[in-house]
Formats: structure tokens, C-alpha cells, sequence
């Protein structure tokens, strides 16, 4: 959402204020900026606050996923020496040969709708042929976290982008290189203690009167001397053999914002980055519509990951309540209600 939407919202809300009082943050004093910011610390620390049920093991047991996994007797985690991305081929495998499932019954049920949509999860991962109904979701969102806890992009800048100036407009969106916005940080960077006049224009919400404004993500944190401490691991990930240059690597960071674990969805809405996806469904339509504009050669910066992403209106229901089937309930079922 904008800066001063937030803002406005966050001011009006009397919780908000109390709270925010508390921490010895003067509202009524502060720039839509410094609101904002307060506002996004809140919610990292309550992120950092979610715990989710686990067995005396460690394994995941609080949902109704987890209580199928268990009733099927698949994989409920890594074994030793394995990567999550190898645990997801193998539960993947294991998924697919499944032939008489033990369906979970109640208020959180895994039933077969449930199932047929985690088969569209884990479908078309990446090394599989790409099939129809493939949501090649477990690339990014690896079980058991369903997170890789790195950065990607699905098309949420582009998409909001071009809903305000047009299609084929974040294509033609003209950013600078390197050197250019190393050299201007007040035009091009978020605002910090360094450098507080900055604009922070690549960190907002599209307008139509503003038409270079645009929210890109780990685009203003890459080489960004104001945040030193997370770029070893960006250089990482993105330049792993160190042979691209720092103009090339600028380019990868375009619109790519951290992967969300999957559990719990149901206490994270709205979802996306902005917000401004009310329901699960709006999120795989977005990607329906983003994986199909990437194999097109018309989505900016496209991740390799939908390449093998092929979704069909059909799909959406399923996977979208497989993805509830994530979320924990206090009333969970147990292992003893199947079918």
C-alpha cells in the first residue's frame, strides 16, 4: 500500500497509537516515512514471535498436512545429510506413487481436494518435464518451512506497475546502472541516517502522477552502502562464481523480495509484498497470469523457477486449499481421525 496510506491508517487506529506510545514513538511528530518504517518493525518482531507445533523430534506436527504426512506414513522432514530441496523430490516422489491415501477428517480436513492440490504443488519442480497442473511451488516454498529464505521474483512490482501505467510499461521502465545510482542516492535510494532527504522512490506504491515510482525490492538493498550487513549474502546467491558485474547483478535484484513460509496463512493476510492481495486466490492468479507472461519473454526479470510453472484456472481451488491445509488449529486433528 502507499507510505501515506499507511500512514493515515496507522495514526487513526487507537490500538496502534497506545502501542506505539508505549515504545516511546511520537506519532503525531513523525514523517509518513518514519511510520511506515516503525510500522514494518512491528511486524518482523511479531513474525519473530510465530511458533509452530513440533513433535519432541523437531518435525512439524500442528497441521492438518502434517497429520496427513504422518496417517500416510511420508517423509515429514530432511534425513540426515539431505538438503530441502532433495526432501522435496523425495516427498514429491513419494506423493506421486501414493495409491490409497488415509484422508484426514473435522474442521481441518486434508481430504481429496487437499490432495490433488499438493500434488499441483510439488508438480514440475524443477529437473521434473513440465506438465499441465504443474505449480513448481516447492522450488521457492521448500518443505518442511516451505521457504528457501531467498529472495525472488514473482511479478508483484511489474503486475502493480502496469495496473496503473499500462501493459508492457515496467519493461520500458528506464532504471539506472550502478555507478549512476551509487552517485545519486538521494534520487534513487530509501531514505537512512545517511542520507535522509532521499525519496525512496523505488520503494512505493506506483501513482499514476509519479510514473518512475515503483516498489523493486532487494533492487535498493544490493550494493546499498547504508545496509551493509546483508550483502556478503546477496553477492552470494546472486554471484555465486563471482563473474557477473555489479551492473548485472543490479539487474537480478529487479522486483525480488524475500520468500514467505507458507504455514500459518491464515494470520498473515493481505498478502504479497503491497498488500494487495486479499485472498490466496488473488495470489495464484497472479502467478498464473506473471509464469504465463515470463514463457511469453514478457515479464521483466522473470525467474527461472516459472519456466516450469503451468497453472490452469482449474488448479486454483485445489492448491488454495492445500495451502490452508498448512495453516495449525488448536482443535487439530490427530492421526486416530482418518478415513
Amino acid at each position: 500500500m502507499a507510505v501515506a496510506h499507511f500512514a493515515r491508517v496507522t495514526r487513526s487506529d487507537p490500538e496502534i497509537v497506545t502501542l506505539v506510545n508505549r515504545l516511546g514513538f511520537d506519532l503525531s511528530k513523525a514523517t509518513d516515512e518514519q511510520v511506515l518504517d516503525a510500522g514494518a518493525d512491528a511486524v518482523a518482531s511479531y513474525l519473530r514471535t510465530l511458533q509452530f507445533s513440533r513433535d519432541a523430534s523437531g518435525v512439524h506436527n500442528g497441521s492438518a498436512y502434517d497429520v496427513f504426512l504422518a496417517a500416510n506414513r511420508l517423509p515429514t522432514a530432511p534425513k540426515a545429510g539431505e538438503t530441502p530441496h532433495e526432501y522435496a523430490r523425495r516427498l514429491h516422489a513419494a506423493v506421486a506413487a501414493l495409491r490409497a491415501p488415509r484422508f484426514i477428517e473435522g474442521a481441518a480436513p486434508f481430504g481429496e481436494l487437499e490432495l490433488r492440490g499438493m500434488r499441483i504443488f510439488f508438480r514440475g519442480t524443477m529437473g521434473y518435464v513440465p506438465s499441465a497442473s504443474a505449480g513448481n511451488c516447492a522450488e521457492c516454498h521448500v518443505p518442511p518451512h516451505f521457504t528457501d529464505f531467498a529472495f525472488h521474483n514473482t511479478g508483484v512490482a511489474q503486475a502493480g506497475y502496469e495496473a496503473v501505467h499500462g501493459a508492457g510499461a515496467f519493461a520500458s521502465l528506464v532504471l539506472p546502472g550502478f555507478d549512476q545510482r551509487s552517485g545519486e542516492p538521494d534520487r534513487w535510494l530509501p531514505p537512512s541516517a545517511q542520507h535522509p532527504q532521499a525519496t525512496g522512490r523505488m520503494t512505493r506504491s506506483p501513482a499514476v502522477e509519479a510514473p518512475g515510482r515503483v516498489d523493486l525490492g532487494l533492487w535498493n538493498i544490493y550494493g546499498n552502502p547504508d545496509k551493509p550487513a546483508p550483502q556478503p549474502v546477496i553477492e552470494q546467491r546472486l554471484n555465486r562464481e563471482g563473474r557477473l558485474t555489479r551492473d548485472e547483478v543490479l539487474a537480478l535484484t529487479v522486483g525480488r523480495f524475500k520468500t514467505p513460509g507458507l504455514r500459518g496463512l491464515d494470520r498473515s493476510a493481505p498478502y504479497l509484498s503491497t498488500g494487495g492481495a486479499a485472498a490466496i486466490e488473488e495470489v495464484l492468479d497472479l502467478y498464473q497470469r506473471m509464469s504465463e507472461l515470463a514463457r511469453a519473454g514478457k515479464m521483466r526479470n522473470a525467474p527461472v523457477e516459472f519456466s516450469a510453472m503451468r497453472l490452469g484456472a482449474a488448479d486454483i481451488e485445489p492448491l488454495a486449499a492445500f495451502l490452508r491445509s498448512l495453516n495449525e488449529d488448536p482443535a487439530r486433528p490427530t492421526v486416530g481421525t482418518v478415513r
